[in-house]
């Protein structure tokens, strides 16, 4: 399940967002304030913190890559990566940038429906299955 988080799609991102942190860490400015909204605007101007869409697609890649297409799925934690979320996905109305990325990229209709989660429910109905035989 490829997570959302800008932090985990682009080491870039990472790197920098890294910074930032140590950064009101050591100096115990709060990012939320207003002097820390400045600072993070201002160090924007020239140092990337969001990632793209289409570095979500880069990670399902690399997933497909290594274990196939039957075990790879969006996790995007909307609702646990803050305000990391890549540029053109802030919630699941974004989810039309990743599919029509998947489709420039070869993905067929069936391997996107995959991903999109029938990849999820084929597995959650096995783990329901071993629960039920364990009763």
């Amino acid at each position: 399940m490829i997570a959302f988080g800008s932090m985990f799609l682009d080491p870039e991102c990472s790197k920098n967002i890294d910074y930032l942190m140590s950064y009101f860490d050591s100096t115990g400015i709060n990012h939320a304030s207003e002097e820390g909204m400045k600072i993070i605007q201002d160090y924007m101007k020239d140092h990337r913190l969001f990632a793209e869409a289409n570095h979500v697609v880069d990670h399902n890649d690399h997933v497909v890559e290594i274990a196939g297409i039957d075990h790879v799925g969006l996790g995007s934690d909307f609702d646990g990566v803050g305000p990391s979320l890549p540029v053109g996905l802030p919630d699941v109305s974004g989810y039309p940038v990743i599919v029509t990325e998947l489709l420039k990229r070869g993905y067929s209709n069936k391997e996107i429906k995959k991903i999109l989660g029938q990849n999820l429910l084929r597995v959650w109905q096995r783990v329901i299955d071993v629960a039920d035989s364990m009763n």
